[in-house]
């Protein structure tokens, strides 16, 4: 492997080469036969004379096409990105949760852009700068020193399109899809009174959720939590995840043929000296299951009067 070539930087930068791992790396101290054959070295120009931190500017999102939550650090504004910095991401209790060197951030790879598993969806973050020689670590409180003031709270979105449709398997039924929904990230269902109808679920393999047979003309709430933790719905809410509203009104749904259920006394309908009239006309039990829209129903049980209540 022989040395890489002869490269210059515009007038007061200084030439700073790093590895695979955006280690900084010296030629004059390192021997290159070390290294396989193949190995990427990366250069970039760095000013030396940009030693005073800045707040960044950044903005949060979600993947347009997997769902992951994203933290974009402006390039240019307030001043450009450095390897001369590290960026921190630190959650709403002062945790840290990402260290990344300005050399990372630069990278093909990340191009100005924080993601990963640490980020999760409806949480909030702030970001700093931090000199290199800044002791910052994964998992403590930021420092108090060697460190820049927080950027803007920003807050990932909780999804990026949960939308509500007529359910294909339930007639008269609508349904939640999330699509795209984060492999890391688990979403439950609760319903206006706070109840839970669908517990927190997973994302099948085409990255989407679904929640079926749902009532029209209902707004649903959407909660979510990280891949492994145990937290409830109530406890997330507690602590101050931020959630997602949607609405099933409106849909416009097609559906033409309901079942009619009926309960006597918390028992089934009884049998066969009841006397059943759908649309005018002598029908059976069986008949109930598929009533179409409109359609009166009468129901004589004889001697037997119950009181019936049919949903």
């Amino acid at each position: 492997m022989s040395q890489p070539g002869k490269l210059t930087v515009e007038s007061g930068y200084v030439l700073k080469w790093y590895d695979e791992n955006f280690a900084e790396v010296d030629f004059t101290t390192i021997n290159l036969a070390d290294y396989p054959d193949g190995y990427t070295f990366t250069a970039y120009g760095r000013n030396p004379l940009a030693t005073a931190l800045y707040v960044p500017e950044v903005t949060p999102s979600l993947d347009s096409t997997t769902g992951a939550p994203v933290i974009a650090v402006d390039a240019i504004s307030p001043t450009a990105m450095s390897v001369g910095y590290n960026y921190v991401v630190a959650d709403k209790d002062g945790n840290v949760v990402a260290v990344l060197t300005g050399a990372q951030l630069l990278s093909n790879t990340n191009r100005g852009k924080i993601s990963g598993s640490m980020i999760h969806p409806g949480e909030s973050y702030k970001v700093y700068t931090a000199d290199p020689t800044t002791s910052v670590t994964v998992g403590n409180q930021i420092p108090m020193t060697g460190i820049s003031a927080p950027s803007t709270v920003v807050t990932i979105p909780t999804v990026l399109n949960a939308t509500a449709s007529e359910d294909p398997n339930n007639a008269g039924m609508a349904q939640i899809v999330i699509d795209p929904a984060d492999a890391n990230t688990q979403y439950a269902l609760l319903d206006p009174s706070g109840n839970i109808v669908y517990d927190f679920t997973s994302p099948n393999a085409q990255r989407k959720v679904t929640f079926g047979n749902l009532n029209p003309d209902t707004v649903y709430t959407i909660v979510p939590r990280p891949l492994g933790s145990n937290d409830t719905p109530a406890a997330r809410i507690a602590d101050g995840v931020i959630t997602e509203n949607v609405n099933t009104g409106n849909l416009g749904i097609t559906a033409t043929v309901f079942p009619v259920n009926v309960i006597v006394n918390d028992a089934d309908l009884p049998g066969t000296t009841t006397q059943i009239s759908i649309g005018g006309a002598n029908k059976t039990f069986a008949d109930l299951q598929s009533v179409r829209f409109g359609q009166a129903v009468s129901i004589e049980a004889g001697a037997y009067r119950p009181q019936w209540c049919i949903i």
